[in-house]
């Protein structure tokens, strides 16, 4: 459907029989009043400018866009991008997603995952836009979010830190080699668990649209690993300091 205003300005409608409604500009004004975080759970509350309604049948493992755009520059990369919900299973709840895939997918996805339940941001990429991360919160530390508070030398700490493993290693997408020192993540959690964090994978995807589980990575918790590293260096100045005293003793006999 075309509309004219009669003297120079046209606007374009079109329904397909798809179900799709396409207009160059969409204005959702809702009712323009504030409200609170349950209005919603309403799929239909008049108050939300543009909505999907409940889903009516279970979205095992699936994706869920809300909204989708694309944008490319004269003879540049072709970028898709989109956000939306996917469900982690029925033991799990769903988590935000915002994902850009890259020239239709042959370059590339990348995907940002919000966790519902721990807050955390985790990162996740596959060809070229490969890496999984996760972003590091500040620890909560005030004494009144804790309890059964117990003080120590600080000895079980130095224990941990001494059996850390140095390694050295170069990263399967550094097109330099460079040899980076450090430690695996995987000798870490065997020393404590809390000292690693899971990033789940890029999730993929098969010919039929059922989603296929790859490997899931992990990465330091640096957080953790400083703390037992800063009580680990106060046990061991504590020693040091405590066997120079010795030595200054002996030296006065």
């Amino acid at each position: 459907m075309n509309i004219y205003d009669g003297v120079s300005t046209n606007a374009d409608f079109r329904w397909y029989p798809y179900g799709a409604f396409q207009s160059k500009i969409h204005i959702g004004p809702g009712e323009g009043y504030g409200g609170g975080y349950q209005d919603i759970v309403n799929g239909y509350s008049t108050n939300t400018s543009f909505a999907r309604p409940n889903l009516s049948t279970p979205n095992d493992s699936g994706f869920v866009p809300f909204g989708r755009w694309h944008t490319y520059c004269s003879g540049g990369y072709h970028a898709v991008t989109a956000l939306g919900s996917i469900s982690q299973g029925k033991s799990n709840w769903p988590s935000i997603e915002l994902v850009t895939i890259g020239d239709s997918g042959s370059a590339g996805t990348r995907i940002f995952s919000f966790n519902t339940v721990t807050a955390d941001i985790s990162v996740s990429g596959s060809g070229g836009f490969g890496g999984n991360y996760i972003f590091s919160k500040q620890p909560n530390c005030d004494i009144e979010l804790k309890h059964s508070v117990k003080y120590d030398d600080g000895y079980q700490s130095y224990e941990n830190i001494k059996k850390f493993l140095p390694a050295t290693y170069v990263y399967n997408d550094d097109p330099l080699e460079r040899v980076r020192r450090g430690v695996i993540a995987q000798d870490v959690m065997k020393i404590d668990r809390e000292y690693v964090t899971l990033v789940p994978a890029a999730p993929k995807f098969d010919g039929e649209g059922n989603r296929v589980d790859a490997d899931d990575t992990l990465a330091l918790d640096s957080n953790v690993i400083m703390l037992d590293t800063v009580l680990a260096l106060n046990y061991v100045i504590k020693q040091l300091e405590a066997t120079q005293k010795e030595l200054q003793e002996l030296k006065q006999k």
